[in-house]
């Protein structure tokens, strides 16, 4: 236990010499089109990803800003119970101190290249929580093939015999009526 607790220390030793330049950066927003009042009773979450504890919430006046931000990638999400927003991307300098790229997600367009801007982010629109119920259609209703069957049905029952004549009912109704007078006496 003795040799590990040394061979850490040693290792610290090590890298406290190394020369290590750690940049962070300031990334900073404003959220427009969004009214004050909104913004006060329904709070917007920007969180930073992969980096979950880069989380923030946008200031009554629409502005969030993340302090400390390691150089890197981020996908900035922003969270909101009555507006929807797109996923933006953050690329933090290696090199500069608050320089950063913050540009839509799939790349196509980009918002601001510069050193300490404020960049702004739009809502796409309002979230819709609900699908409006479709209004009743009768022609839906009879397209069902459970209806569609019944319908056959019913008018092969009273149109088939509108196709034969009176004369042919009567001689095959008594037809039947022999063979079930024949069929009981064969019983009995």
């Amino acid at each position: 236990m003795l040799c590990l607790l040394t061979f850490v220390s040693h290792g610290e030793e090590e890298s406290s010499t190394a020369r290590v330049v750690n940049i962070t950066s300031l990334v900073n927003g404003r959220i427009s089109g969004v009214p004050r009042d909104v913004l006060k009773k329904h709070p917007v979450r920007v969180t930073l990803f992969p980096r979950k504890d880069l989380t923030t919430y946008v200031q009554a006046d629409g502005s969030f800003v993340f302090f400390d931000v390691p150089p890197g990638s981020y996908l900035l999400d922003l969270s909101s119970e009555l507006h929807l927003y797109t996923t933006y991307r953050v690329d933090v300098s290696r090199k500069e101190k608050n320089r950063i790229r913050v540009s839509i997600h799939d790349g196509t367009k980009t918002l601001i290249s510069s050193t300490q801007g404020q960049f702004v982010v739009e809502p796409m629109g309002p979230a819709q929580y609900y699908i409006p119920r479709e209004p009743l259609n009768p022609w839906a209703i009879l397209r069902n093939p459970m209806v569609l069957m019944m319908v056959f049905g019913f008018g092969m029952t009273y149109l088939m015999p509108m196709l034969a004549s009176e004369e042919e009912l009567k001689r095959s109704m008594k037809e039947m009526q022999d063979n079930v007078k024949a069929a009981q006496q064969i019983r009995k």
